[in-house]
């Protein structure tokens, strides 16, 4: 058997036999594709219009570098525009809102306000532009960080949606500054409170110092070598007043038996004396006193007791060495209460010494804490001045900021319904479904329609093919329709 020339791809519809079935059921498909037109324009007509009023605000840097004064934000643009606009969108200010414009009238007689609240939400959108050229897409991509945005609102009213979107910008800007002047001064604040703390500690240290230092006077870790090297004078101050003390007892023994030897030792004209009253006594026991003898024996009586007058008396002598021996007695009395109390020194300096390596170590914990306080009030008081500096530059609107560099304009044309577009859909949509119905109804009413059907079933092409021939208007216009299609509708069944 011979098999014409047939290119069927295996094991599915060819294209001329799907070009064949929509010929066949044409009407079915036009007809959906028309009611889809006609739906379309009507649904563009009986739509509401929505219009759009967006306005675009820049993230303008700060006018003094990172450098000299860091930012007071430790979060991304985008992390900020997110907060602000949870904050403009809640529900509080939606009411206001909505009291404020009058916006949705007819729904707020017939839905509950939650409703409304939720569709206002969805009709404000926020856009973010990141640096990257051209990048518009709704967020910031990869690492690019966020360089503006893109406020608006969607409304069936232009008036309305100008000015709704007008007073959602003025809402960002200031709701910006209030955050940015927040942060600013709730970290001075923060700082200032946590420096304060730092400082009562740093107080209240100091004063457990003077405790310790007083507690432990003598024996502080500074103190110890000097009340070693005190101890080691005050020893050798005792060994010295030891030494005099012994000195001066040998000097006093030595003067006491200079003092006996002096007191055994009769002076020279005191025996004259003596010798001349024996004589003149003699001399008056047997001689009257008018006698030459008795008068040479008184006279020489008077001159040796002058020459005793004159000569130094011995007891003088004793006397010197008694008032040397007392100074000597006295001294070592003088001596031995300074010896008790450099003693008494001594012991005292011993009982701090022994102390001394609790002073160290509690010192050494005290310094230790005083140390670490002081170079966290340091660093917290840098970082206050650089706060403060940091929320002078946000109220005084330096720092990092939203700028309008687009503001909200009148929209003029609807961004929805859009006609065009609708009849698009609308037509795609009818023919779509058509085809879908033509190809069920084909393939539901069992019919074999063109040698490529038989070829696609059987496995085996036919030897011919006879057209089905029509009479009447039908076949004129079947030739009428050969001469202008490119291909031949005689090929197919139909």
């Amino acid at each position: 058997m011979n098999r014409p020339d047939v290119h069927e791809p295996a094991g599915g519809i060819g294209i001329n036999e799907v070009l064949g079935i929509a010929w066949r059921r044409r009407t079915l498909i036009a007809v959906p594709a028309v009611l889809g037109t006609i739906a379309a324009v009507i649904a563009g007509t009986v739509m509401p219009k929505v219009y759009r009023a967006s306005s675009t605000l820049l993230i303008e840097s700060p006018e003094i570098p990172a450098t000299l004064v860091a930012s007071p934000f430790n979060s991304l643009a985008d992390e900020r525009i997110a907060k602000i606009r949870q904050q403009i969108l809640s529900r509080d200010n939606l009411l206001r809102l909505v009291a404020k414009e009058g916006l949705y009238p007819e729904e707020r007689a017939k839905q509950p306000i939650d409703q409304i609240l939720s569709g206002m939400h969805d009709a404000i959108s926020v856009d973010l532009v990141s640096a990257s050229a051209g990048n518009a897409s709704g967020t910031a991509k990869g690492g690019d960080p966020t360089i503006a945005f893109s406020l608006s609102f969607r409304y069936g009213e232009p008036q309305r949606a100008y000015r709704v979107a007008s007073t959602l910008t003025g809402m960002f800007i200031h709701a910006d500054k209030m955050l940015r002047t927040a942060q600013a001064s709730g970290a001075v604040s923060f700082l200032k409170t946590r420096a304060d703390e730092l400082r009562d500690r740093l107080v209240e240290l100091e004063n457990r110092r003077r405790d310790i230092q007083s507690r432990y006077a003598g024996a502080l870790p500074e103190q110890a070598t000097l009340a070693m090297q005190a101890g080691s004078a005050l020893r050798s101050e005792v060994s010295r007043i030891d030494s005099e003390i012994q000195a001066i007892n040998q000097q006093n023994v030595l003067l006491a038996g200079r003092s006996q030897e002096m007191q055994a030792i009769e002076a020279p004209g005191h025996a004259e004396v003596r010798r001349a009253e024996q004589a003149l006594a003699r001399l008056r026991a047997t001689l009257s006193d008018s006698h030459p003898d008795v008068i040479a024996a008184r006279e020489a009586l008077e001159l040796a007791r002058q020459a005793e007058r004159d000569e130094p008396p011995a007891h003088n002598f004793a006397g010197s060495l008694a008032a040397e021996i007392n100074g000597g007695r006295n001294r070592i009395a003088v001596l031995s209460q300074r010896r008790a109390q450099l003693l008494a020194a001594i012991a005292t300096g011993e009982r701090q010494l022994s102390l001394s390596p609790q002073a160290a170590y509690e010192m050494h914990n005290l310094d230790s804490d005083v140390e670490g306080l002081r170079t966290q009030y340091a660093a917290t008081r840098e970082k206050q001045l650089e706060a403060q500096v940091a929320a002078n530059l946000q109220i005084e609107d330096k720092g990092e900021r939203f700028k309008v560099v687009d503001p909200p304009t009148m929209p003029t044309e609807p961004i929805s319904p859009q006609p065009l577009k609708l009849l698009l859909i609308g037509a795609q949509g009818g023919l779509g479904l058509g085809l879908v119905l033509a190809l069920a109804l084909e393939l539901m009413s069992g019919w074999i329609n063109g040698a490529r059907a038989i070829a696609r079933l059987t496995g085996e092409a036919p030897l011919t093919t006879i057209p089905n021939m029509k009479s009447g208007p039908s076949l004129g216009l079947r030739r009428g329709l050969e001469r202008f299609m490119p291909w031949r509708l005689r090929r197919a069944a139909g």
